[in-house]
């Protein structure tokens, strides 16, 4: 009895419709996608602050490689990520009104 409620929830929330089998592989896969991006930001994440930096000599310029990332920008790109997989699943499911 619970697990059908649990497969109905969608059937009793405003706005949501039955998804196809198709749709809900597509879901699955974007979720699965997003996951791991999640697993790849938690990797940058733990590379904490900082930037590389250039090392000239006089024969040549050479970039020095820094293990730490400027988390601003993996905070920015976390949210564009969460942002595009949002989008790509509601325009598989196309729920019905503004939110």
């Amino acid at each position: 009895m619970e697990q059908q409620q649990q497969q109905q929830q969608h059937e009793r929330i405003s706005g949501y419709r039955t998804l196809t089998e198709e749709e809900i592989a597509d879901v699955n896969e974007i979720k699965e996608l997003g996951n791991r991006f999640g697993e790849l930001i938690t990797k940058l994440k733990a590379k904490n602050g900082g930037l590389g930096f250039r090392v000239a000599t006089l024969e040549t310029t050479e970039v020095v490689s820094n293990p730490n990332y400027d988390q601003r920008w993996v905070s920015i790109g976390t949210t564009h990520f969460q942002e595009g997989c949002s989008a790509l699943v509601r325009a598989v499911t196309r729920p019905e009104g503004f939110i």
